[in-house]
């Protein structure tokens, strides 16, 4: 007899234009890929809130290195050194990021969009494909038209996008809301993980971590697994 599927939530807190909440989006992916692949008896639902890092920064964006400079008090060599370490934690990932050229800013117009996306189903899609776009094509994530474009890729009306994009008020009422999600969360840096709205996972977890703690919330009662919780995050 199968043992029944245990229900794993997972809430992302991330911003698509921070390269390593794409790295601890894919580790993620890779833990649930495993967990599949050992037949854990695990339904791990993932679901997307919102946290903007730069919103004083302009939507057109400001290019990358600049803003990494000023964190170092004009040190370029310093700057490009943390260049250098999320291309390795990239790779380390199984992702080659293309970091030279890219841009800063607000990314208001893409979590709108993401939040769009939602009603439709494709909110991790359209995520997927914006990170990607940002950190290996380049693509900057203020352009509406580089937005769009992900929009169509993960099947979604693109025209509809479009006016979505448009339109600065649609769905601003719903990003304020996740943004305040965020906010109660305590969140200050991203990404930020919250399982079954209960432990926190601060930072781009290792996959092999990520899949350890599935593989402890399988094993447990349902009063295991909420002791196992308790100890490790507060109810949040």
């Amino acid at each position: 007899m199968q043992p029944a599927m245990k229900v794993v939530k997972v809430e992302m807190v991330a911003d698509v234009v921070c390269p390593y909440c794409y790295i601890g989006f894919k580790h993620l992916q890779d833990a649930v890929q495993k967990a599949r692949e050992s037949n854990l008896p695990i339904d791990v639902q993932i679901t997307f809130t919102p946290f903007i890092l730069r919103r004083h920064l302009p939507k057109e964006g400001i290019e990358k290195l600049s803003v990494f400079k000023e964190k170092f008090g004009g040190d370029e060599d310093q700057a490009r050194k943390m260049f250098d370490g999320i291309k390795q934690s990239a790779a380390d990932a199984g992702i080659r990021m293309n970091v030279e050229g890219q841009r800063s800013g607000n990314s208001e117009d893409a979590h709108r969009l993401l939040l769009w996306a939602r009603s439709f189903g494709k909110d991790l899609e359209l995520f997927e494909n914006m990170v990607k776009v940002y950190n290996c094509e380049q693509g900057w994530l203020g352009d509406h038209d580089v937005l769009a474009k992900c929009a169509a890729k993960a099947g979604l009306p693109e025209e509809e996008a479009k006016k979505v994009l448009t339109d600065p008020k649609s769905l601003l009422e719903d990003l304020e809301t996740g943004l305040q999600r965020s906010e109660h969360l305590g969140v200050s840096g991203v990404p930020f993980f919250v399982l079954n709205d209960r432990l926190p996972v601060p930072g781009s977890l290792p996959a092999e971590h990520f899949f350890r703690i599935f593989e402890s919330l399988a094993g447990m009662s349902p009063q295991g697994a909420e002791m196992f919780l308790s100890l490790f995050g507060g109810r949040r």
